[in-house]
């Protein structure tokens, strides 16, 4: 990044099924990482059989690997808490939340983050949804340095647990993050506007811009998601 000011702290979340790395996963760590101040991976596992290539000589990279069920906010949780506890937070500008559901880059990944990092925006996201209700879908979340430090948002990740349901996890964390971000006064900013996109055969208005992959590539966001993931 060019401005100097920037010291982004990346928490990822993960799961390898194998605890083997898949190649576009470690494919979207390694630009993670190049674009990070600092970086901890979290993956919901007791072990990966072997780390990503960016932990083994650089101290700036952290990973994690804990059995914890609680899905990526789960994750989310713990990589903040570890950022807390080493200080990388005190002097960190953002806070990107992301997880493994993501392939790509496309393209210039770096100059794509560029505008929202240096934006005076607290939170950005790739794309959203309009089920149940508008929100930012939580694959990708970047926030400013004001809301990583509200007092009300640290609130809701410690008290993240386990949920009894995929669907618990959503309403609870995906939509409730969206929501108390709006309730402490703040707004975010959206890469992919789904209420500006129409589906291409139907001509209705997306909801879900994760559904529809090539719209994202077309509108130039170098990034689409292997599946819907939260």
């Amino acid at each position: 990044m060019q401005n100097h000011k920037i010291r982004l702290v990346t928490i990822f979340a993960g799961y390898a099924s194998t605890g083997v790395l898949s190649a576009g996963t470690q494919r979207w760590i390694a630009a993670l990482h190049s674009i990070s101040h600092r970086m901890v991976m979290v993956f919901d596992q007791d072990q990966l059989l072997k780390p990503p290539a960016c932990v083994v000589n650089d101290s700036s990279a952290q990973l994690l690997c804990e059995k914890h069920g609680a899905y990526d906010f789960g994750s989310y949780q713990r990589g903040l808490a570890f950022a807390e506890q080493q200080g990388w937070l005190t002097d960190a500008s953002h806070v990107l939340l992301c997880n493994d559901s993501v392939v790509g880059p496309f393209g210039d990944f770096e100059s794509f983050m560029e505008p929202m990092l240096n934006s005076e925006d607290s939170l950005w996201g790739i794309s959203e949804s309009y089920l149940y209700r508008p929100h930012l879908q939580s694959y990708f979340l970047l926030m400013s340095r004001d809301l990583f430090l509200c007092h009300a948002i640290q609130k809701f990740f410690k008290a993240v647990v386990v949920q009894p349901s995929r669907h618990d996890v959503i309403q609870s964390y995906e939509l409730g993050f969206s929501r108390l971000v709006l309730e402490e006064g703040f707004s975010w900013q959206v890469a992919f506007k789904a209420g500006e996109m129409s589906d291409p055969m139907s001509g209705e208005i997306v909801g879900n811009m994760t559904s529809y992959p090539l719209l994202m590539l077309r509108k130039n966001v170098p990034l689409i998601l292997s599946l819907i993931h939260i």
